[in-house]
């Protein structure tokens, strides 16, 4: 009888020593996975802005190559956060290869995001405006298009009180007086009004969780009330420029499902983007 105790006792340590050996490989096993998925995952940096994007990226990162490339891919859209009274981000990652594969710029509640992709001409990859998948494309331009006088930009200097840098969170369609504004897509509209600065305006939220802006219109269409749902085929108002406006034009913005300011012509069908 004790003999045989003593045989379940040998096979029970030899089990648990068993076991114990199968879960040290197995972490071991894990360990190795997690860290060669670790190795995969890009890495992330990001910061504030104070005057250039070179100089403040490079005090953060201390390289030169990540600083210089960023500058380059936003210089068309970006100048100096001197002058500016809101805060300026950057936020970008690299690959193992310590390349940028994805950059954006946050100026205020305005954004502007930069990708990798293989340019064609010059035979290199270079970081280039994100653009939203063809299926996301699926906004209209407001107005009958002449001209845009001012396109989306991260510090632009404001047209009237011209001292003052400014984000310009849209683009500017120059039509005549009067000019139909129709919505950019079907939507709700959830608010109407006149600021100092946007003048008479309408923002509407379309199903897709975006909404749209439109500032320094003459009229209101009559009947036009908060609340109601409109198609793209019914008059919301007209071209004016009530506000601060130097001219005739429409204002038109889009704003994320983040509650960004984006670039309005990459989300327009009716519009060719190189």
């Amino acid at each position: 009888m004790i003999k045989c105790v003593y045989v379940f006792i040998l096979l029970g340590i030899s089990q648990l020593a068993f076991s114990r050996e199968v879960a040290e490989q197995a972490l071991l096993r894990s360990t190795i996975v997690s860290s060669e998925i670790n190795e995969n995952l890009p890495q992330e940096f990001e910061g504030t802005v104070s005057g250039d994007l070179y100089d403040s990226v490079l005090k953060k990162t201390q390289n030169e190559s990540w600083a210089e490339t960023l500058a380059l891919a936003f210089k068309d859209d970006f100048s100096t956060s001197k002058g500016l009274k809101i805060e300026v981000k950057y936020y970008f990652q690299i690959d193992s290869d310590d390349q940028i594969t994805y950059a954006r710029l946050i100026v205020g509640k305005a954004m502007l995001e930069k990708e990798l992709i293989f340019d064609e001409v010059s035979g290199l990859y270079i970081l280039s405006n994100k653009l939203p998948e063809l299926e996301d494309r699926q906004f209209f331009s407001p107005v009958k298009l002449e001209r845009i006088s001012s396109h989306f930009n991260l510090s632009r200097r404001h047209p009237v009180k011209r001292r003052r840098i400014l984000p310009h969170n849209g683009v500017d369609f120059t039509a005549k007086s009067r000019t139909p504004i129709y919505p950019t897509m079907s939507g709700l509209v959830i608010e109407m009004g006149r600021a100092r600065s946007k003048g008479k305006y309408i923002l509407i939220e379309h199903d897709n969780g975006m909404k749209s802006t439109y500032d320094h219109l003459r009229v209101f269409q009559k009947g036009l009330r908060v609340g109601d749902y409109v198609e793209v085929d019914n008059q919301i108002g007209e071209v004016g420029r009530t506000g601060y406006a130097t001219g005739n034009h429409l204002h038109f913005g889009l704003i994320n499902q983040d509650g960004f300011y984006v670039n309005p012509i990459f989300y327009l069908k009716d519009f060719l983007i190189d």
